[in-house]
């Protein structure tokens, strides 16, 4: 199994850099985000993209009939909330884009890395005993010692 070299690319300094600063542009840009529990987002309904027309409909009904809703049903700050769900879908999908690319770049990444070290270790394993590797074959090769936890049976309970 011999690597494909999919990726050759090295991030500059000033990339690394870069990126960093654009994250941060992003996170402060973005302070007001929340975090939910899984148990917070399970309990919370969803509006998905068929509510979505359902929510707009309703707000703009609800807008332009203002005095037959009641002062405690808080249009406005729905109206507000619909708005940033509709900014924020658009940089949602770039990012999930970004991140999707980012993670699989990881992966094919590491894998290709992988793949050579398996073979470059295959070749060190067969002609470096007995060199000044030894002691480096000995520590690479942790990697693929098998766990020395094994499952004993039970003890017989004694019979009264």
């Amino acid at each position: 199994m011999t690597a494909q070299n999919r990726i050759d690319v090295v991030l500059t300094q000033q990339a690394k850099t870069e990126l960093d600063q654009a994250v941060t542009t992003l996170e402060a840009n973005l302070s007001f985000l929340i975090g939910l529990s899984p148990e917070e987002r399970q309990a919370l309904p969803k509006m998905g993209v068929q509510g979505q027309d359902f929510v707009r409909n309703v707000l703009m009904s609800a807008g332009q009939n203002p005095t037959l809703i009641p002062a405690a049903i808080d249009v406005a700050g729905a109206q507000t909330d619909f708005q940033l769900v509709q900014d924020l879908t658009p940089i949602l999908s770039r990012l999930t884009r970004l991140a999707e690319g980012i993670s699989d770049t990881i992966l094919e990444a590491g894998s290709e890395a992988f793949v050579t070290s398996l073979e470059a270790y295959d070749v060190l394993k067969r002609l470096g005993k007995g060199t000044d590797l030894d002691t480096s074959l000995k520590k690479m090769s942790r990697r693929f010692a098998k766990s020395s936890h094994t499952a004993t049976p039970p003890a017989e309970e004694p019979k009264a």
